[in-house]
């Protein structure tokens, strides 16, 4: 069990960390196919819609 000093440390350098990074990752695979990670859109269809439309 971690003391709750060690777990705030760790979720406030994992947020740090986390919130640099982008909401959408491209990935570049063989025979330049690639794939989309996209983040949480909290249930929302049309912005779902709007990424793959405007790839």
């Amino acid at each position: 069990v971690l003391h709750e000093k060690y777990v705030y440390v760790i979720l406030h350098q994992a947020r740090t960390i986390l919130t640099t990074l982008p909401n959408i990752n491209r990935i570049d695979l063989y025979n330049l196919h690639h794939i989309f990670i996209i983040g949480d859109l909290h249930g929302q269809l049309a912005g779902l819609l709007h990424i793959g439309l405007s790839t």
